[in-house]
């Protein structure tokens, strides 16, 4: 098993290690393949900010992968405060994953004031992966709307991805 702690969950635990951690686990619908997903509350190592985490388990009932969605950012267009909670993750996710790769794209028309509305419409990003032994990290910055944005950050076992890949190849198959 993995020794990747997100919020102080073991990736590559069980589900009744995982419900064992937290306060509560919520089943989610899911029309994914070989995963199972829960909303989780009460995690070991919160953080003030994150208003949702939520586990995806691969068929074989291993943790794969954690999602964890901060507290949404309301009337800032410019998406300002946004980028100050967004530089001071990255920072911190550097510090413990090395140097990430960066990805920012602004649309010649859609910068300043309405650069959150950018992102909304798909024409604007902004995130960050790193690459650790067997895991990715991914923060990056998402729009609810014209002027309200947050943060989401994604742990994922490499590892189990691969697994769930090919359990949808093989039912595919079977379905042709």
């Amino acid at each position: 098993m993995s020794e990747h702690l997100p919020f102080g969950l073991k990736l590559g635990a069980s589900q009744s290690d995982i419900k064992s951690a937290v306060i509560e686990m919520t089943p989610l619908p899911s029309s994914e393949i070989g995963i199972t997903k829960f909303l989780v509350y009460g995690v070991p190592k919160p953080i003030a900010d994150v208003e949702q985490i939520v586990c995806i388990f691969s068929s074989s009932d291993q943790l794969k992968q954690v999602v964890a969605l901060f507290g949404a950012i309301e009337r800032d267009p410019y998406g300002a405060q946004t980028r100050v909670r967004y530089e001071e993750l990255k920072g911190l996710l550097s510090q413990r994953y090395g140097e990430g790769k960066e990805t920012e794209l602004v649309s010649d028309f859609h910068g300043g004031e309405s650069w959150v509305y950018g992102l909304f419409s798909g024409v604007n990003i902004l995130g960050v992966g790193f690459d650790a032994k067997d895991l990715h990290v991914h923060l990056s910055v998402l729009a609810e709307d014209c002027d309200t944005s947050q943060i989401g950050l994604t742990y994922e076992l490499v590892s189990l991805k691969q697994e769930i890949e090919m359990a949808r190849k093989s039912q595919e198959l079977d379905a042709l």
